[in-house]
């Protein structure tokens, strides 16, 4: 299944502005790691399956508060609707979001924590930033815990630090 031309186009244009807000040192490169990382997604992963499984998808027809969050911050930030958010159980303050592959997008996680403490300009901003790390495939960053040695686990600790300021 080949993607949709308008959400590939809606993907550009999120990119496109999102490139100004860029922290500098959010890339790969200014670290020292390659930058032809391949998305290791597998996009018949089962990732939906097991999130339909796991947790209950944001609609608005179950929670239509939390709905309005996501759709706003979509529109916002001129995302394309190739994102589903979902609430799963956990009482911390946690958010993320998977990509699921470049035919799938991506999916925005919220904790149950976060939903019930959280009110709706506070959650918008949340999933602001989480579309934030989608748009600037932070997916692709290196993982801290599977550095070789000291100095490659510093670098990707900082570059972790440098997306955080990008996705905000």
């Amino acid at each position: 299944m080949s993607p949709d031309p308008l959400q590939e186009r809606a993907l550009d244009d999120l990119t496109a502005h999102l490139a100004a807000a860029r922290f500098s040192q959010d890339s790969l490169a200014y670290f020292g790691f390659p930058e032809n990382r391949l998305n290791t997604v597998n996009e018949n992963s089962g990732v939906v399956n097991r999130l339909l499984s796991d947790a209950v998808q944001i609609v608005p027809g179950l929670l239509p508060d939390l709905a309005e969050d996501v759709a706003v911050s979509l529109e916002r930030l001129g995302a394309p609707d190739k994102i589903d958010a979902y609430v799963y159980s956990h009482s911390g303050i946690q958010a993320c979001c998977i990509s699921l592959g470049a035919a799938n997008g991506a999916a925005i996680m919220l904790s149950s924590g976060l939903v019930e403490r959280l009110e709706g300009p506070e959650r918008r901003f949340v999933i602001g930033h989480e579309i934030g790390h989608w748009a600037f495939q932070h997916y692709l960053h290196p993982d801290p815990a599977g550095a070789q040695n000291q100095g490659e686990h510093i670098n990707a600790l900082a570059l972790s630090r440098a997306a955080e300021i990008s996705a905000d």
